[in-house]
């Protein structure tokens, strides 16, 4: 199996998706010699066979993009489980401003737990987006078409979809402030797509 990590770094208050990656984890079975070969001649490429772990370098690019749109002299609020390394690289980034609100895993997963935003975005993004299906022919087998999908995706959920069934008129880049009035797909067709590393 070649499974993947997909950090997302989610707005709070308005659900919006700030920022995601897609990264490489290691297979999770150890594979025979003969899948071996027949992994390394379908990629054609020997370094991709054993894969790394790139958990914690996709983890802090998002927390990088968060440093960069917080004010510089305001005080950062987080909330995540109890991952160690996020509190590292939180306070790598961020120092004294950082307000981490760490919650246990165990904590059950409704509307009360500090972490409903990041699992309701998780549990939509699996519902919505037909390349993060569990083990069918549906599921992505490159990691950059499943990055491609998920940033139209965010365009979508961000600046066209309503923010909830309820409120029709408004969408989560508006309650966030990035967007003074909700966009129509047509919109979304209309804008140039680009590198996020291009905006810096």
């Amino acid at each position: 199996m070649k499974p993947v990590t997909v950090p997302v770094l989610v707005h709070k208050p308005s659900y919006c998706i700030l920022h995601a990656e897609v990264g490489t984890l290691p297979a999770r079975k150890p594979l025979s010699k003969a899948n071996l070969a027949k992994l390394a001649r379908y990629e054609q490429l020997e370094g991709d066979v054993k894969r790394k772990s790139e958990s914690r370098e996709k983890m802090t690019r998002c927390f990088e993009v968060l440093a960069r749109v917080c004010d510089p002299k305001a005080k950062v609020f987080v909330g995540t489980d109890e991952k160690h390394t996020y509190g590292v690289a939180l306070k790598r980034l961020f120092g004294e401003r950082l307000v981490h609100q760490k919650t246990h895993s165990s904590v059950p997963r409704s509307y009360k737990n500090p972490l409903f935003p990041i699992n309701h975005t998780f549990a939509m993004l699996r519902d919505n987006l037909s390349r993060l299906v569990r083990r069918n022919w549906g599921a992505s087998k490159k990691r950059e078409k499943l990055e491609s999908h998920l940033w139209i995706y965010v365009a979508w959920r961000n600046y066209v979809r309503p923010i909830t069934n309820r409120n029709h008129t408004q969408t989560a880049a508006m309650v966030a402030g990035l967007c003074p009035r909700m966009l129509e797909v047509t919109d979304l067709l209309a804008v140039r797509m680009f590198d996020p590393e291009d905006a810096q």
